[in-house]
Formats: C-alpha cells, structure tokens, sequence
C-alpha cells in the first residue's frame, strides 16, 4: 500500500475502515478514504508522535515540543498546551476528556476548552511516559519507560 510520504510515520488512528490518519516526521498527516492515502495540511512542521478522535471531524495529534493539533473535519488547527515537552500519546473518552503523554512524566488534560497539566509523581527528567488508554474517564493508564505504569481513577 502507498501511503504518498517518505516521512516517518508515528501514530495511527481511525473511526472506520474508510477513515484513518496518521501522522508522523515534519508535521507529516495523511488521511485514508478507504481507497488510497492523502496528505493533509497540518500546519505545523515539528514532528508528530501520537493521534486520536473521538470522531472523524474531531482529531487531536501530538508531538514536539508539546505541539497540539486538532482537526475539525475541515482542516487542522494549533492548541496551546501549556507545556514545551514533547507529547508521545494521545487518548480520550470523549471530546471533553482527553489525555495526552510525554517526556518528563507529562500528562495533561483536556476538558474540552483548555489543556491542564496534572502531576504524575515522576521528577526524574529523564523519564518518558509514552502511552495512554482508558476504559473510562475514570479508568485511564499510562506507559513508560523503566516499566512505569500509572493509573487515573477519576480523581488522581
């Protein structure tokens, strides 16, 4: 299959088997329509690590630098994150309730206005938190490096 990119490619995520983007090296994001790959304007050029929607019109990308990127179904646009960290992973359980991961043991939130830092109790610079997935907003957890595994229930 020909993805259209010679870019490295990172994350992966789709709402169906005719819906999917992925995203990787220089801002690169491509779209698959169920027939072939498509580049898309991301808007950004720092690489991008991690991608997930809640829908096919509502998309979060991460990556360098903490770069956020949302797509609205028409076209991608910059989120301040808070934070210059590089984000590895992005999950959710909803529009209104979405994680995102990085270096440092970064975690962040989103409520569906605003990106929040929250402590994840790692201090050494070094480590990575570099995956995240839930079952519910009160049921998330996290990967990382050194076998890190931290867990959200809701409340911390």
């Amino acid at each position: 299959m020909e993805s259209g990119t010679d870019q490295d490619l990172k994350g992966i995520w789709g709402s169906s088997s005719t819906d999917i983007f992925a995203v990787g090296a220089g801002g690169t994001v491509i779209h698959y329509d169920g027939t072939g790959w498509s580049s898309m304007q991301s808007g950004t050029v720092k690489n991008l690590y991690g991608v997930w929607g809640s829908s096919s019109t509502d998309v979060f990308a991460v990556g360098a630098g903490g770069t956020i990127i949302r797509y609205n179904g028409t076209q991608w646009s910059p989120m301040q994150s808070g934070t210059d960290k590089q984000l590895n992973a992005i999950w959710g359980s909803s529009p209104g309730n979405v994680f995102a991961v990085g270096v440092s043991g970064t975690i962040l939130t989103f409520d569906g206005s605003t990106w929040s830092q929250m402590s994840s109790g790692i201090t050494d610079e070094l480590a990575q938190l570099k995956g995240v997935w839930g079952s519910s907003d009160s049921n998330v957890f996290a990967v990382g490096t050194s076998g890190t595994i931290l867990r959200f229930n809701g409340t911390n």
